[in-house]
């Protein structure tokens, strides 16, 4: 039979001992299905019995219904084996396996914008100190630690794999963060704590990305035996956040990574250059215009991209060769292939066709970019397929929507203040 105080049936200690070897049962009327009221007044006082009261409302035997064992652990009273595994943590004297993320730590990391949901996922288990490390498995299995999967250090803990290792420094160092991580706390929550008070709020997101990304390029490293060097890390991080910011464009091609070769751009040069523009009849007054340019081993060197004023996708499209091949010719570059979705402007600049076949608007910058690139017999222009400028195309739309100025960077340096 069961006893309401030894089956925690009341929330508060027994008065005396008749209370105290008190069943169930004897609190049950003579018909055997309700409670018997004056006996419940009399034991526990009027409070007591209203508590019972309301608390069984239903009574203390109901018909219909078999009796069954209930595990007072868990508010539904069903076993699992994640109550049983948290009630022992407790009688070891562990209040939980992870630390509580203090408020302002949740916050963040749901509130941020420009940020995947998986990545702001990955950083609120990152919290918890409980992504994959070694020194994380090591006490959910039978294994000794076996120390950093990339540098070998005795202790691959979060903080290390994130901020400290040989292979996450550089990337710190890289971004506008510039982060010496030497000194920094061993637990991610204190760690968190204290760049959330010295981080603009503006630059959360670039956070988490940075985060994520280098995670994923370790995974990448231990899995795939896949490298990356700092700046592509910086770069895909970037490219998540403008992923995101603008969501409703796709942006299929990772911004990092060179376009895919294809037979019509193998062009031999030592420097490429992807060109883009973004103008509609319903924004007239903004455009959107960027250039990204690599090395030959497509590693990223620079990006650009603004807004300004255009009268035509030709004329847009013009004025963004132009800023890329000011900007190239500022650094001496001698040798370099641009990309351009534009067939008009390809075959203008290669001379296939005449300026004055564009349209009036647009002829005195035609002639001023083909003075330019008189001026240098080595660089070449391309025609490329749109779905094979998706990198420009997303920095340009970016520019245009937001009406970003100007936001360029050129390693190691990198700046990210109008973000």
């Amino acid at each position: 039979m069961a006893q309401p105080w030894h089956d925690m049936w009341m929330h508060y200690k027994p008065q005396n001992a008749a209370q105290r070897k008190m069943k169930v049962a004897d609190l049950v009327n003579e018909n055997g299905i309700g409670w018997d009221t004056n006996k419940l007044i009399q034991l526990f006082g009027f409070h007591g019995a209203l508590y019972i009261a309301i608390k069984f409302s239903q009574g203390p035997i109901q018909s219909h219904r078999q009796d069954r064992l209930i595990f007072t652990p868990q508010k539904n009273g069903q076993f699992t084996i994640k109550g049983a595994y948290k009630l022992l943590l407790q009688k070891d004297g562990y209040s939980s396996t992870a630390p509580q993320l203090p408020h302002n730590l949740c916050h963040f990391i749901w509130s941020s914008n420009c940020v995947l949901p998986r990545a702001r996922l990955f950083t609120w288990r990152a919290m918890k100190e409980a992504i994959a490390v070694d020194s994380v498995i090591a006490t959910r299995i039978s294994k000794s630690p076996s120390g950093c999967s990339l540098c070998g250090h005795s202790d691959e803990s979060t903080v290390h794999v994130l901020f400290k290792c040989p292979h996450a420094q550089p990337v710190w160092r890289l971004s506008q963060f510039n982060l010496s991580t030497d000194n920094l706390p061993n637990r991610m929550v204190p760690l968190m704590t204290f760049l959330l008070n010295n981080v603009d709020h503006s630059q959360y997101s670039m956070l988490i990305n940075i985060m994520w990304v280098i995670w994923k390029d370790r995974c990448k490293r231990v899995f795939e035996g896949k490298r990356t060097n700092p700046q592509v890390t910086l770069a895909s991080a970037l490219n998540w956040m403008i992923t995101m910011e603008k969501a409703q464009f796709t942006l299929g091609t990772s911004f990092y990574k060179r376009p895919n070769d294809s037979d019509d751009m193998q062009v031999a040069a030592d420097f490429h250059c992807w060109i883009d523009a973004s103008w509609s009849h319903a924004d007239s007054q903004g455009t959107g215009m960027a250039y990204i340019l690599f090395d030959r081993e497509g590693i990223l060197v620079q990006y650009q991209l603004t807004d300004g004023q255009a009268y035509s996708p030709f004329h847009a499209e013009l004025l963004s060769l132009k800023m890329a091949l000011l900007n190239v010719m500022d650094k001496g570059i001698l040798n370099c292939a641009f990309y351009t979705d534009c067939l008009d402007l390809q075959r203008v600049i290669a001379g296939k066709d005449s300026p004055e076949s564009v349209e009036w608007r647009s002829y005195y910058d035609v002639l001023e970019v083909i003075a330019l690139w008189k001026k240098h017999s080595a660089f070449i222009c391309t025609h490329v397929n749109r779905g094979k400028n998706e990198l420009a195309d997303s920095l340009a739309k970016y520019a245009r929507i937001r009406g970003v100025c100007t936001l360029d960077f050129t390693f190691p340096l990198f700046h990210l203040s109008v973000m």
